[in-house]
């Protein structure tokens, strides 16, 4: 039997937020976030900036049956956001890290709400060679979205503190993007006829806040 298709997020997401997503790994896991792709960083962003991912125009977010490839859901529109706030941007060894403060989505087939924000804390660690860093959940963290199937009742998914959520590509406002490629999700709760057990995610975002700053990662 088909599973009843359901929202394309869990992240998140992710990612996702927030996979984001099989990159390669940092070097000695370091990354912060700086304004010019200098390395090491000479300009880092102050804690407290916000930032604010919006989905890709022309771009869907998707949840896929891991075992066949079902597309299972889709999110479509602009509205679909994913608002982060920097709690951490060492100047010692370490990775930047990000919390949510708001999730949105929209336009999606079933109704959806952010259960433990998208990841709760994210750490972003930079990819050795470049000045993109790959997204992880906070050790700590757990993403839990719920959504709501109508029909079979409600069905949550998560991903796990550790897990690989994507990748933030370096540029300005409309150039930076937050990538879950795939990402790996997995059932928490819900029917077993409605939710299949593992699902990935695929979704885009574009940075649209702040609008003038470079993002970019570097090491310490």
């Amino acid at each position: 039997m088909r599973y009843m298709k359901m929202l394309s997020l869990a992240a998140v997401a992710a990612a996702a937020l927030m996979a984001f997503v099989g990159a390669g790994t940092a070097s000695a896991k370091e990354g912060v976030i700086c304004s010019t792709t200098t390395n090491p960083c000479n300009s880092k962003w102050p804690v407290k900036t916000t930032l604010l991912f919006s989905l890709k125009p022309g771009t869907s977010a998707r949840l896929t049956n891991a075992e066949n490839g079902e597309v299972l859901d889709t999110c479509t529109g602009t509205e679909t956001t994913v608002h982060l706030d920097l709690v951490a941007n060492p100047d010692a060894t370490g990775t930047a890290t990000f919390e949510d403060t708001s999730v949105l989505w929209k336009t999606c087939t079933f109704p959806t709400t952010t259960l433990a924000g998208f990841a709760g804390k994210l750490k972003v660690e930079r990819i050795a060679g470049t000045s993109n860093g790959t997204v992880k959940v906070d050790e700590k963290g757990e993403a839990r979205v719920t959504i709501n199937t109508v029909f079979f009742g409600s069905c949550v998914y998560g991903v796990k503190a550790g897990a690989h959520l994507g990748i933030i590509t370096e540029g300005k406002a409309n150039e930076s993007h937050f990538t879950a490629e795939n990402a790996a999700v997995e059932k928490l709760e819900g029917s077993n006829v409605a939710c299949p057990p593992k699902a990935n995610w695929s979704a885009t975002y574009v940075l649209t806040v702040p609008k003038e700053t470079t993002l970019s990662v570097s090491s310490t």
